[in-house]
């Protein structure tokens, strides 16, 4: 509303004067649609199946950014803006509407141009109880709906909230405040909506209508997320579970695989645990996120049962969690168990010659098992520390086999190394045994003499048997002593002979008769227990010519 006088003033004389109060009032009309202060676009959350009796569960909105209440503009702005636009100063064309002409000093003194302080009579700036009028906010939280109505009056601003779109009869909203709730507590399960999962969210229509509900409508979109909670226990495909071993089975076994299924639709809550609710006496193991079931090796071990009966728990990793039971059963009724480890028997060491062939037997281990014919299988090996020194290989029936020729003279005198028997039981038994060979010499090497040439001196006219040699052959490789027989040969034979055991060379009662001269003769020693192998030397002896003698007939040479 805007109040003001107007003065008039006559021309005549005397002259009179007449004055009027002008009072214009604005009538507001609905023409601004509510807006909402937080944009188009609300994101909520609620949690799903939450069991509110009173008032349901109220969605939560999560926080926005405000507009500026100030970049709309209002229809009933405060301060001098308004005053100016609304209450102009006069001039001559609004002189003229309500004077008659007169000159400018008389317009002057009757109609005064409104300035800032008639402003300020008659308009009031907006200050915050005005701007309360326009804005209404939901609460104090900018995470709530807020919604602005620019119209002046009261009964335009007053605002009804309502939503619209699928699945929004899930909620409910207050049309004064405009605070979300779920219309019925448990009846959001984000699980079984089928359009949930589709969408993974809900989503509709906040409608703001100015008038109490009977003007202006203005649309926001709002997306509200499910947020899961543990709210469905696992539960087993199958109510209990029976297995049933075969008679011969290994520590590790899978012996078969235990499924739970937990409804809920994000981890933790869905994701499961497999433990043992009973005791399983050490025979068992599960695997504590597959559930898949094996055995463990006291599963071997006494005291045994032909079936065995447990309960398994699956639980979930939620808050708080939840959990489900299975029964499980484990028939072994065929089972062959391995008690016995092999055993050596026999003899352990072994005597061979060397210079044996490759694939030549050296010996048989004899290794037994007690258990039954199925476990009673005897796998038997080198141990692997020992197998690369050792020129021997190992068949299944305990076979030792040269893989080299062993040849003694090089060091290799005699052989130790371990051999393991394992049999094919469960769990395996393993039993180890040291083995000896011992590498006997034979006589694999020719003799050599002392010597390679023998020189002697002998005179003519020597007597018979008189030693002029002693050649001597040895073997110092083999360790088995030879004996050799040794012969002369050479020219002119009979000026001497040789002991065919000794080697000693003497002359012979020719021997008398030796020129002066060389002879040359050539020794051979030959092994009586290999006459393969001999050796030779040559004997060069020389023949000085001997003095005569002079005869004396006193005491000093005639």
């Amino acid at each position: 509303m805007y109040e003001f006088k107007v003065f008039v003033k006559d021309n005549g004389l005397p002259a009179y004067t007449a004055s009027s109060n002008i009072i214009i009032s604005v009538k507001d009309i609905n023409d601004n649609p509510p807006v909402f202060l937080h944009g188009q676009q609300y994101q909520g959350t609620v949690m799903e199946d939450d069991q509110n009796p009173i008032m349901g569960q109220k969605v939560e909105l999560d926080k926005v950014q405000s507009l500026s209440l100030w970049n709309l503009s209002s229809e009933r702005k405060a301060g001098r803006n308004v005053a100016k636009r609304i209450v102009r100063p006069m001039d001559d064309s609004v002189t003229k509407r309500f004077v008659r002409p007169m000159d400018d000093s008389v317009t002057k003194h009757f109609v005064r141009p409104m300035d800032d302080s008639v402003t300020k009579r008659f308009v009031r700036p907006m200050d915050d109880s005005l701007t309360k009028r326009f804005v209404r906010p939901m609460d104090d939280s900018s995470k709530n709906v807020t919604v602005i109505d620019k119209d002046a009056t009261t009964n335009n601003r007053q605002i009804q909230f309502s939503l619209k779109g699928a699945k929004s009869d899930l909620f409910k909203i207050n049309s004064k405040t405009g605070t979300i709730y779920v219309a019925r507590p448990g009846n959001i399960d984000r699980e079984f909506d089928r359009q949930f999962h589709l969408k993974l969210q809900y989503i509709f229509q906040i409608v703001a209508t100015d008038q109490n509900g009977r003007g202006h409508s203005t649309e926001a979109d709002l997306n509200i997320h499910v947020r899961d909670v543990n709210d469905h226990k696992p539960r087993f495909v199958q109510e209990s579970y029976e297995f049933s071993l075969p008679s011969i089975v290994k520590a590790g076994y899978k012996i078969g695989q235990l499924i739970a299924i937990d409804r809920d639709s994000t981890s933790p809550n869905n994701k499961l645990l497999y433990i043992f609710d009973s005791d399983t006496l050490g025979k068992f193991k599960i695997d504590i996120e597959t559930g898949v079931l094996t055995l463990l090796e006291g599963f071997f071990s006494k005291p045994r049962q032909s079936t065995y009966t447990f309960t398994v728990t699956a639980m979930d990793m939620g808050f708080p969690s939840r959990k489900t039971k299975a029964q499980v059963i484990v028939n072994a009724p065929h089972m062959v168990y391995n008690d016995y480890p092999p055993k050596f028997e026999g003899h352990n060491v072994f005597i061979i010659k060397e210079e044996m062939p490759v694939g030549s037997l050296v010996g048989t281990l004899k290794v037994t098992d007690e258990d039954k014919r199925k476990n009673n299988s005897i796998h038997l090996r080198i141990a692997p520390e020992d197998e690369p020194y050792v020129p021997f290989t190992l068949k299944s029936d305990g076979s030792i086999i040269t893989t080299e020729v062993i040849d003694r003279d090089a060091g290799y005198e005699h052989f130790r190394f371990t051999v393991h028997a394992t049999d094919t039981g469960s769990p395996p038994h393993n039993t180890s045994q040291e083995v000896g060979i011992i590498v006997n010499d034979i006589n694999d090497n020719p003799p050599h003499f002392t010597m390679e040439t023998y020189q002697h001196m002998v005179s003519t006219h020597f007597p018979g048997s008189t030693i002029v040699a002693t050649p001597f052959a040895f073997d110092d490789v083999d360790k088995t002593d030879s004996v050799y027989q040794y012969k002369l040969h050479g020219k002119n034979p009979g000026y001497f002979y040789i002991n065919d055991q000794t080697g000693v060379v003497r002359t012979t009662n020719l021997a008398r008769n030796l020129k002066a001269g060389m002879m040359e003769f050539t020794i051979v020693a030959q092994d009586m227990y290999n006459k393969s192998l001999t050796a030779e030397a040559k004997l060069i002896i020389r023949v000085m010519k001997k003095a005569p003698q002079k005869k004396f007939c006193c005491r000093v040479p005639c």
